[in-house]
């Protein structure tokens, strides 16, 4: 990549920009479509508003070139396979941010647009779908199937042989216990501990985790 892109002008941007390590010089601009952030959180960056950004892509020589990171944390997975599906559909690359201080087996895999954030550990055979985030000092253990647009929060700990649908939240400093089977669109709330299968569409938290309501 000639230059690199990120979608999203919050916090988490931030996060990813610090992971990227030697790569932080190729990022040429922020995008974000929320009007009311108004300054980058990256300094010496410049924050675009997303409606312009077809003009800004038409100022580029080489768009193939381009690629980008969806810095679009939260609940937000839906967010993110839309705002990917864009980017891919006007010829940017989304990128993978594997951090240098990340732990992470020899036989994983992922799909595009993977974050790997710093003093996370990744188990043997684990699998990842798109866009996915596994945020700092969280733990994905052995075996894990992760589906799409999954994001597991800061210290959260998934152990081994999990299964996360599509669109799943992990809230910061939850367990999951093994074996466990977790729905699509799917949030555990922060602290939670997750003892049991969790059904599709549910919002979960607690020790022990219980359904709290439907998202």
């Amino acid at each position: 990549m000639r230059e690199i892109i990120i979608w999203g002008g919050t916090g988490h941007s931030k996060t990813v920009f610090d992971n990227l390590g030697d790569d932080r010089k190729l990022v040429s601009a922020v995008f974000d479509n929320n009007v009311n952030v108004t300054e980058s959180p990256i300094r010496n960056v410049p924050l675009i508003h997303g409606s312009q950004f077809n003009e800004w892509l038409s100022s580029r020589d080489d768009i193939k070139s381009i690629g980008f990171i969806l810095a679009i944390a939260g609940g937000n997975g839906l967010a993110r396979k839309e705002v990917g599906r864009f980017l891919c559909s006007q010829n940017l690359t989304p990128i993978d941010v594997i951090s240098e201080k990340s732990i992470v087996a020899h036989d994983v895999i992922s799909g595009k647009g993977t974050q790997l954030l710093a003093g996370c550990n990744v188990g043997a055979n684990a699998k990842f779908g798109d866009y996915c985030i596994v945020n700092n000092n969280a733990n994905v253990d052995h075996d894990a199937l992760i589906g799409n647009y999954c994001h597991i929060a800061p210290g959260a700990t998934l152990t081994g042989e999990i299964e996360l649908g599509e669109n799943v939240f992990i809230g910061a400093g939850s367990v999951i216990l093994p074996r466990i089977k977790v729905g699509s669109n799917v949030v555990v709330g922060a602290g939670s501990v997750v003892t049991k299968d969790i059904p599709s569409d549910s919002i979960v938290y607690g020790n022990p985790a219980r359904i709290k309501g439907e998202v």
